[in-house]
């Protein structure tokens, strides 16, 4: 039997949805392999990061501009949040002019 490939829902979003200080952190988490609150960041090129979004992130434990755009994603029921600068701004979220 021939199984077809796993599909994911994810959600592209500008890193201006999070705050610079916020953007920095999560790269200081990316150089150091890992992240508050069972959060798992992975490197996209030179401008963003993967994020893999489970229940299992403490929100409380994560910077609010992160916190916010997290849970907006998994009421939007997304597997993962790709982070790119040349994405464009998403209406449904607050972004930072940075």
């Amino acid at each position: 039997m021939i199984k077809s490939p796993r599909t994911f829902k994810a959600v592209e979003l500008s890193t201006s949805h999070l705050k610079e200080d916020v953007a920095q952190q999560i790269e200081q988490w990316v150089s150091t392999g890992f992240g508050p609150g069972d959060l798992i960041i992975y490197p996209k090129s030179e401008y963003g990061w993967f994020i893999p979004i489970t229940d299992e992130i403490d929100l409380m434990s994560l910077p609010y501009s992160l916190a916010y755009v997290i849970s907006t994603c998994l009421v939007m029921e997304a597997e993962w949040i790709i982070f790119d600068r040349d994405v464009e701004i998403a209406e449904y979220l607050p972004y930072y002019d940075w």
